[in-house]
């Protein structure tokens, strides 16, 4: 095919082509971009997201959007991450806050289940007490509870409970109890973790 002046009947561009299309390549580009932003918002509203917004491409390169999510919170996720997180959890309309808190709980409530623990409704409040005060004591006391200045790492040495957070749990006792200096030590990490599964 012969090229010839085509007049883009979008941008007014003039450029010489073969192409029949009436639209420049810049504008087709745009317009089909457009399109798939078009496509997208119309998938984030059917999640159930409200005030749904292209803010433009971040530091990576990804297309994000702004939406409020049923709890009000407002927030900012690429497409991409979305779907991701949907296709985990189909049964959820993700969110970057509340959606933390419901894993976490689901997290706790598995661990109650795998330590045996019977009434498991008041345990995530106790152990994320027993947890914050043992923070506080070894801050504090941390020269009697480490006195070598062990490193603490996921492989290396960690801080451990002697009675265990869950057989505290279970017996009743307060979490200052399970929290207090002499219930702690420091044990490497694999000793830990296979104290946990005995």
């Amino acid at each position: 095919m012969k090229a010839k002046e085509r007049i883009c009947t979008v941008c007014g561009t003039i450029d010489i082509t073969a192409s029949k299309a009436t639209k420049c390549a810049k504008c087709t580009d745009n317009a089909r971009r457009e399109g798939k932003r078009q496509e997208e918002k119309e998938y984030i509203e059917a999640l159930g997201y409200t005030g749904v917004e292209y803010v433009g491409f971040n530091a990576h390169l990804k297309p994000e959007w702004k939406f409020t999510h049923e709890c009000g919170t407002r927030q900012v996720w690429t497409f991409n991450n979305l779907v991701k997180r949907v296709k985990a959890d189909p049964n959820t309309v993700p969110c970057s806050v509340c959606g933390g808190v419901r894993r976490a709980k689901i997290a706790t409530a598995v661990s109650a289940e795998n330590r045996r623990i019977k009434n498991h409704e008041t345990w995530p409040d106790y152990l994320a007490v027993v947890r914050r005060i043992t923070a506080n004591v070894y801050r504090q006391h941390k020269d009697e509870i480490n006195p070598k200045d062990l490193r603490r790492s996921h492989r290396g040495y960690q801080l451990d409970h002697i009675m265990s957070i869950a057989e505290g749990y279970e017996r009743g006792f307060l979490p200052e109890f399970v929290a207090r200096k002499e219930n702690l030590q420091m044990l490497p990490a694999s000793e830990n973790k296979s104290k946990g599964r005995k």
